[in-house]
């Protein structure tokens, strides 16, 4: 900490990035430069850390903008400070002293040359301030540098030769103090029964689950999986093997619920840390097919005018299906370790949810059992009388209306102004992020199952970097559109039930 501290302070940078400068102090410790004959870094990797990347926190850096993100007059780089170091790959994090936001990128110049210290010179009158006894000691409240040091940040003004006696004297008699309300109480995130979930929520972890008010349909849920885990020879214990290093586990909570929204089942799922996985060494191949959502809509319409039952399976623990080919060890769960075998880890035999080759392995062993489609990824499935299938997400939608604050708006019977084009354009700006976000929302619903707000939400999409209050409210009006139009479901069929030739069509003269 000492070392962030003095970071953030030669960098002038504010304290909310605390956490980026003891990342960087961790990041330089395990690589120091003098001369050491085992080093952290090399303790744990086995070679020597290549220190060529590392520069000066806090100095001046600019950043390339590529071609796609700029125009013809724009800059080609941006100003912003370096603050650490990318942990996922070879990049280097910095803030863009523009917006505040956080950039990880490697088309990086460093400016690292410019100095940064200022020289404060501060005259002081001993005679005035300091009475001084020979041999006496002097202590910082005597000479007023405690206060001056203390004050640094807000008090010094633009020429520092020109403090007076009188405005120094002021400082040290009236010192800055804490006048914090909660001084001394506790966050509320640490408060006594912070960590109980709500009623019929997901918690995020083992602690939370059992002491939520449905901690004992958690606990069962848990152990149900333990013995499904077992009964299916998922793992044998073993000593680990010197030199072999072992993945983690954590427990995942899901609350499976009906079209509805009303509760299904409870599930726990014990899953690896796969992130820790070593390509070559504990998978090889990942790649296993997955679904789009087009896909899915072909199929319903031509199930839709061949008259066919449309099925799907939700198989429990279907990933453990397929046995490993390599070798894998993963630590014992806590709560769950067997007495007398606590330093045993458990060898995989078959793929656990959490692993980089899991869903390859299922696919690979996929044996199809389906049932009546009802619900997929939250969209609504049904079949009418006609053998034609609609798909709709009102659920999905009553909640974006909640999360927005709409549920009591008035509905509108058109998604956008039919006057949008001409209205004025310099309203006030607004923050993106909350905008942003309903954006992709809108995109979300507009995708699957609503083509009727495609264009609107296209046209505002082009506003997420600098919306304004006008594209705000037009916003606004999708969502009350969807209130009125709740209902809408998406027909997939077509009138001529004999051909299902597929016809495309393109905007092109």
């Amino acid at each position: 900490m000492e070392a962030a501290r003095t970071m953030l302070l030669d960098a002038n940078l504010p304290k909310k990035y605390w956490g980026e400068a003891v990342v960087t102090a961790a990041y330089l410790q395990n690589r120091p430069t003098k001369h050491r004959s085992r080093i952290p870094y090399e303790l744990w990797y086995g070679t020597k850390p290549d220190v060529s990347n590392l520069h000066i926190f806090g100095c001046k850096a600019y950043v390339h903008v590529p071609k796609e993100m700029r125009r013809k007059l724009d800059d080609k780089a941006r100003e912003c400070t370096f603050i650490g170091y990318s942990q996922d790959s070879k990049a280097y994090k910095l803030l863009d002293n523009d917006t505040g936001k956080i950039v990880i990128s490697r088309d990086v110049k460093f400016i690292e040359e410019e100095s940064k210290e200022e020289e404060i010179l501060m005259t002081l009158d001993t005679s005035e301030h300091c009475d001084v006894q020979a041999g006496s000691e002097v202590t910082p409240e005597q000479n007023g540098v405690d206060n001056l040091l203390t004050n640094t940040t807000n008090e010094i003004p633009d020429n520092p030769r020109n403090v007076q006696p009188q405005e120094e004297k002021e400082r040290k008699e009236a010192p800055r103090r804490m006048t914090r309300a909660n001084r001394g109480i506790p966050s509320e995130q640490y408060a006594p029964g912070s960590m109980m979930v709500q009623e019929h929520g997901e918690p995020t972890c083992r602690e939370e689950a059992l002491s939520g008010p449905d901690a004992d349909v958690w606990k069962i849920a848990m152990d149900d999986e333990i013995k499904s885990l077992q009964k299916n020879s998922t793992w044998v214990l073993q000593k680990v093997p010197n030199g072999t290093k072992t993945i983690g586990c954590k427990w995942v909570f899901k609350l499976k619920k009906f079209a509805d929204e009303r509760p299904d089942r409870f599930k726990a799922r014990l899953v690896a840390q796969g992130f820790s996985q070593k390509y070559g060494t504990d998978y090889n191949e990942v790649f296993a097919p997955v679904v789009k959502h087009t896909t899915l809509r072909v199929l319903l319409s031509i199930a839709g005018q061949r008259g066919y039952k449309v099925r799907h399976l939700d198989a429990k623990t279907a990933f453990l299906n397929k046995k490993l080919s390599e070798e894998v060890y993963m630590t014992q769960s806590s709560g769950s370790e067997i007495a007398g075998k606590e330093d045993y880890g458990c060898r995989l035999i078959r793929s656990i949810y959490g692993l980089k080759q899991t869903a390859k392995a299922w696919n690979d062993r996929l044996n199809e059992v389906l049932s009546d489609l009802s619900c997929y990824l939250g969209i609504q499935v049904r079949k009418n009388k006609n053998g034609n299938f609609l798909i709709s997400q009102s659920e999905y939608i009553k909640k974006f209306l909640e999360n927005t604050r709409l549920s009591d708006s008035k509905g509108s019977t058109t998604p956008m102004n039919t006057g949008y084009a001409k209205l004025k354009t310099n309203s006030p700006e607004i923050d993106n992020h909350y905008y942003q976000k309903l954006i992709g929302t809108l995109l979300y619903i507009a995708v699957n199952t609503r083509p009727d707000i495609a264009a609107p939400v296209a046209i505002l999409s082009q506003f997420i970097k600098a919306p304004r209050k006008i594209n705000w409210i037009e916003l606004k009006r999708i969502g009350r559109y969807l209130k009125h139009t709740i209902d809408y479901e998406l027909r997939l069929n077509n009138n001529d039930k004999k051909n299902t030739m597929l016809v495309g069509f393109a905007d092109a003269n």
